[in-house]
């Protein structure tokens, strides 16, 4: 059986915004990352917990990033080789409310999904919900990303899949 896609998100996934109110404002678990001049707060706890889905999940990149995930995150989320890259061409999928769902629409195709990303709004769940195959829309919270809970709702439900 054909594991289900798990599209990942960096930003507010891997790459923490803003401090918790529960936690000191350093987290201990980070690691800065300069990507092109843009400084970004990688939380290693995240990485580890992305890297053990890679046997329920194809993982694929589905971030403003792109190609730069490969390039600058592989090691740190400890995978062992490049991901595929959902792109994001401008304007090729304008039909869309949310800038994300055509691209992954068109690369999803009629596969189970689950998505994991900060910035699901109400046409992601819509969308989610209309498709035929099933579908997991996972939210994160800016300041503290990937949590250990997610990864059992994930694990779950791709088991549940099976």
């Amino acid at each position: 059986m054909t594991k289900p896609i798990l599209y990942v998100d960096v930003d507010g996934v891997l790459s923490l915004f803003g401090t918790p109110h529960d936690q000191p404002p350093i987290r201990p678990d980070t690691h800065f990352l300069n990507v092109e001049g843009v400084g970004h707060l990688i939380a290693m706890d995240n990485c580890r917990r992305l890297g053990s889905l890679q046997d329920r999940f194809e993982l694929v990149w589905a971030t403003g990033w792109e190609a730069k995930a490969n390039r600058n995150l592989l090691d740190l989320v400890g995978l062992p080789g490049p991901l595929d890259v959902v792109n994001f061409k401008p304007g090729k999928f304008d039909h869309q409310a949310h800038w994300k769902l055509g691209a992954l629409e068109a690369h999803a195709g009629d596969r189970p999904i689950a998505w994991i990303d900060d910035a699901l709004d109400a046409e992601c769940w819509a969308w989610a919900n209309a498709r035929q195959a099933a579908t997991l829309l996972v939210h994160t919270e800016t300041a503290v990303g990937l949590t250990d809970s997610h990864v059992d709702t994930l694990v779950s439900w791709a088991l549940d899949l099976s």
